[in-house]
């Protein structure tokens, strides 16, 4: 790789660690909890990933939980680690962190320890979009029902070169936990990093709901389809047998 592909390609990886959050004051009346407890394991699957080659060195060192897993394998991701959380938090550098290890589940291969992106604190939500602000980017919180997250997406030149970055961290309201990471990097209209990791049972499910809801009005298409021949075939008899009287 050349020189400006390096430098692209360490922009990328540190973006997310590089933004710079707001400040605000001090805030004492959060509702802050952790809704899960050490020892919780939860299941990953690693449904889509592409990565360009010349990109692979720089994930074995900074994101070996990609690099190490191929699409379709599945993670666990083991909670190791839950910081107390603090009555008074000022910026998004006092925000408690749960650690975990993420683990490749056909052999147990241990990919990452104390990684903190993987549950947040729930209870607070209001709380954690303000505290969790960023200034660079395109910002988009995610909160509905059951999910939290961040949309974050950038463009931006190295020269005469478009990189454009998009990134998505989608959590479950009920115990904090990643749900959904979208990463996805663009230069000058290629693609560099394409990955989605999900958290089993979660979009999984979703998508054998589509499938039955599918296969269900499948089948009462074909059940009408068959009525609606037989009807036609039925009054074609007629029609025939009543041609043939005297």
């Amino acid at each position: 790789m050349i020189t400006w592909q390096k430098t692209i390609a360490a922009l990328v990886i540190f973006m997310v660690g590089v933004m710079t959050p707001i400040e605000c004051g001090a805030q004492k009346n959060h509702s802050l909890q952790w809704g899960v407890s050490v020892g919780d394991e939860f299941e990953y699957i690693l449904q889509k990933k592409y990565i360009e080659a010349g990109l692979q060195e720089y994930l074995d060192e900074y994101a070996p939980y990609l690099s190490k897993v191929d699409q379709g394998q599945k993670i666990i991701s083991n909670v190791t680690g839950l910081e107390n959380i603090p009555e008074h938090i000022d910026n998004v550098s006092q925000m408690p962190q749960c650690n975990c290890t993420l683990i490749r589940a056909n052999d147990s291969t241990v990919l990452v320890e104390d990684l903190p992106i993987m549950v947040v604190p729930i209870g607070d939500w209001n709380f954690s979009a303000t505290i969790m602000n960023f200034t660079q980017g395109d910002v988009t919180t995610i909160d509905t029902d059951t999910d939290w997250g961040r949309i974050i997406s950038s463009d931006f030149y190295m020269g005469i070169v478009k990189v454009s970055f998009y990134w998505e961290m989608r959590y479950l309201k009920v115990n904090g936990t990643l749900k959904k990471m979208t990463m996805r990097v663009v230069v000058s209209g290629s693609t560099w990093i394409d990955f989605v990791i999900v958290q089993v049972g979660q979009e999984t499910q979703n998508n054998a709901l589509l499938l039955a809801i599918a296969t269900e009005a499948i089948q009462v298409a074909g059940i009408a389809l068959a009525i609606y021949g037989s009807t036609f075939i039925y009054r074609g008899r007629i029609e025939k047998n009543a041609g043939k009287r005297p």
